[in-house]
């Protein structure tokens, strides 16, 4: 801290003592701490902030399924507050479908964001963006319902939306549309897209680029309206901002192919240099969409934030923790043990004997080392008998189909374990021309316990062939038979892969190859994601 600003030496000291002395122990009081020295330097300062939006159908588009807020050709100054904020919505489920769940969703938003109390806290703000996330969320799938969509005709949007509030600036997206944050230095892409290929990156199954050529790679995992909003995980962050910045929202017309990584250095950066108006950038993202892109709608916002310092920044005087309000919540974290636990732990003497050795960490990594030498020392013995075993296994065992398989690729990102078996619900997809993908997400075909094979007939059910990975396939008949329900598929395309393994099948299906599954197998199956009808992500589908 000897080399920090003035205005927080002081503070970062106090913050740095009591963490060296225990008396803050865990992030979230760290994180308290920082907020309000944040807003007490925010006070420091003045803001205002300038919105500009556009929409537009594009030159192969002939309906626009975008919508913005505040509406298209808007040009506003705001102070920041729970009412600043600005909205793109990429409609998707065909041209009616996609402009009405749109619209419909930055209707429900901007009823939701009067619940946003405008002294609200953090931890209230991020929770009242998600709850609207919600909302809009249910409205669309209700929508659906009522009105009997099925398959590719259920509607919905993605969303991304920048909310200003006093220093920050929050950022809730659900879907492929994106925010980039732009100083008078770099260009930042906030945003995660909600993609095939962004999900299998963060599991950690392929590198971006690999995972960006394969088949059906921008097919969304999740949007607005397409399930129920218990299987809804929007993404919301903050950032606090002390420089001139300008945050671009915009819909994937303007951002694919990298356009806004290529152009903001010649189109943007410009406004924050004082050589262009808010307009003109705006006006000239749309051009750049129309004739450089051209293959989509575009929608784009800007949200331009210019920062004026009022003077001497005192210096910040920022209550420290309260020691006792800590005990109170180590009991709380400690409530498996007994009270006499309890009063022993917080009223020991403060020299107990082995306080400095807790503190110094030694205590801890001397353990850690001891467990992890008897678990090479076990791991020696033990691998021999273990590798005998499993030999054994694969040679007197056969393989076994009715095991449940790892479901891990097809659902949450953020909690793998408590993933679903599809992305979108199979009741409401495996209709005739669905689309749906077969990918393994990373693992080997040792791993699997059961392959995607497809049957000549449903009567003798002799093995046609194995569905590779990587293939789509489209729903091309449907039958009722002895109680079970089976799909007919039709192959649109696959993956050459590098090692073909024939290890569980005859031989790897081929574009336009026919045969028949039982549905069951399909919605029960964690390598099976339903897609949704686009024409340049499913390009080489052929409907019948």
């Amino acid at each position: 801290s000897s080399n920090a600003h003035p205005a927080v030496e002081k503070f970062l000291k106090q913050l740095f003592h009591q963490m060296i002395a225990g008396e803050v122990y865990n992030a979230d009081q760290v994180i308290v701490q920082l907020d309000q020295a944040l807003e007490l330097l925010g006070r420091s300062q003045t803001r205002k902030i300038n919105i500009a939006t556009a929409t537009d159908t594009g030159p192969n588009r002939s309906n626009n399924e975008d919508a913005c807020y505040p509406p298209s050709k808007t040009a506003i100054s705001y102070p920041p507050s729970y009412k600043t904020v600005a909205m793109v919505c990429d409609g998707i489920g065909g041209q009616e479908g996609g402009e009405e769940a749109s619209e419909l969703a930055i209707k429900v938003l901007c009823q939701r964001l009067h619940n946003i109390p405008e002294d609200g806290d953090p931890l209230t703000i991020i929770t009242k963006l998600e709850e609207s996330a919600y909302a809009a969320n249910d409205a669309i799938y209700e929508r659906n319902d009522n009105e009997q969509r099925q398959g590719r005709q259920r509607m919905g949007t993605t969303l991304v939306m920048a909310l200003a509030h006093l220093h920050e600036l929050y950022i809730a997206h659900v879907g492929d549309s994106r925010a980039y944050w732009i100083t008078p230095t770099r260009c930042y892409q906030v945003t995660l897209d909600d993609d095939v290929a962004t999900r299998q990156v963060r599991l950690g199954y392929s590198l971006y680029q690999d995972a960006v050529n394969q088949i059906a790679s921008g097919a969304l995992v999740q949007a607005l309206g397409i399930t129920a909003s218990t299987s809804l995980h929007p993404t919301v962050q903050r950032f606090p901002i002390d420089e001139d910045s300008i945050f671009l929202i915009c819909s994937d017309g303007l951002s694919d192919r990298n356009r806004v990584e290529e152009y903001w250095q010649t189109e943007i950066l410009p406004l924050l240099e004082g050589k262009t108006n808010l307009a003109t950038v705006r006006d000239r993202l749309i051009e750049i969409a129309n004739t450089i892109n051209g293959h989509d709608n575009v929608t784009v916002a800007l949200v331009y934030y210019q920062v004026t310092d009022k003077g001497q920044i005192t210096e910040l005087s920022v209550p420290p923790v309260k020691v006792q309000h800590l005990k109170v919540e180590k009991s709380r974290k400690n409530s498996e043990f007994n009270s006499s636990d309890n009063q022993f732990f917080d009223n020991k003497p403060k020299n107990f004997p082995y306080d400095s050795e807790y503190k110094s960490g030694w205590f801890y990594l001397s353990g850690i080392l001891i467990l992890l030498v008897l678990g090479g020392i076990l791991a020696y013995f033990l691998s021999p008998l273990v590798k005998g075993l499993t030999e054994q296994k694969k040679i007197t065992q056969p393989l076994d189909v009715s095991s449940p398989k790892n479901n891990t690729f097809a659902g949450n990102t953020k909690n793998p374990s408590q993933q679903t078996n599809s992305i979108f619900s199979p009741s409401l997809s495996l209709d005739i021309g669905s689309f749906i993908l077969i990918s393994h997400g990373g693992h080997d075909r040792e791993s699997l316990h059961e392959p995607i094979e497809l049957l000549n007939n449903t009567t003798n059910k002799t093995v046609k062939g194995t569905v590779g990975d990587g293939s789509i396939l489209q729903v091309t008949r449907k039958l009722n038979q002895s109680e079970e329900n089976w799909l007919e598929l039709q192959v649109c395309a696959t993956e050459t892969p590098s090692n073909i393994d024939l290890e569980f099948s005859n031989f790897l299906l081929q574009p336009k190859d026919k045969g028949w599954i039982q549905q069951a197998k399909i919605e029960s199956s964690s390598d099976v994601i339903i897609l949704e009808k686009n024409s340049e992500k499913l390009d080489g589908c052929v409907e019948d």
